[in-house]
Formats: C-alpha cells, structure tokens, sequence
C-alpha cells in the first residue's frame, strides 16, 4: 500500500508542476502579446499623426496658394478665416511687408485633431507673382 501512497504523491506533484509550468506559459504569452499590441498601438498613433500633419501642411499651403490667386487679382486682400478646404479649415492673413511685397500667413486645421501655420513672403508685380519665399512653419 505504500507504494500505491507513494505514486499518487508522485503523479500529484506531477501534475502541480505542469500547473506551474502552464500558468508561467501564459503569463510570458500574455505579456508579449500586450507588449505587441502596445507597440501596434504606438506605431498607429504616430502614422495617424503624421497623417493629420500632412493634411495640415496641405491645407496651409493651399491656403497660401489662394491668397496668392486672390493678391493677384485686388492688392488689399486682407484674408479670410476658417474657410472651408478639402477636409478641414484654412486661416489667412496678409500683411503689407513692402512695395509689392507681402506677408502671408496661412494656418491649416484639421478639426481639433491638428494644426499647421505657415509663413510666407511674395512679391506680386503686375498681377504676378515674381517672388515666394517660405519663411517657416508651425505645428501644433
């Protein structure tokens, strides 16, 4: 009867040790497979974001393009704000920097999800634009 005791102690801590052995598994799967999907997540987050800055710049740029269409046909155009462009909103200044010379500031936004100024300077003589210097960008 003793060894029937003893085999069954056996087989029980047996058993218990592939308990351990399975849960040590899962657990190490379970965080690989969390740390996975955190990194997709991550991944995903930046190319959205990068997504909405290209859409911004886009807009911006736009923005300043229609300013200049608009400078060339009446000197005094002021800007305009949150004019509807492609899927979000565009936001131009124009500022005198200059004989035939201007400032244009176009601010591109998508939502609340991002947004994009850009700074330019053009010199428009004779209904066209001789010049356009980028000056810079911001996002936020």
């Amino acid at each position: 009867m003793s060894q029937h005791v003893t085999y069954s102690v056996r087989r029980r801590r047996q058993q218990g040790s592939a308990l351990v052995a399975v849960v040590a598994y899962l657990a190490i799967v379970g965080i690989l497979g969390a740390a996975f999907f955190a990194t997709v997540h991550r991944t995903m987050d930046g190319a959205r974001a990068r997504e909405y800055r290209a859409i911004c710049e886009a807009l911006a740029n736009g923005g300043v393009e229609r300013t200049l269409a608009r400078l060339r046909i009446d000197s005094a155009y002021a800007g305009e704000r949150e004019t509807p462009l492609g899927e979000g909103s565009v936001t131009t200044s124009v500022q005198p920097a200059g004989p035939d010379t201007y400032r244009i500031v176009s601010t591109g936004q998508l939502d609340t999800r991002a947004k994009l100024t850009v700074e330019a300077e053009a010199v428009i003589a004779g209904g066209r634009v001789a010049a356009l210097r980028r000056l810079g960008e911001t996002a936020r």
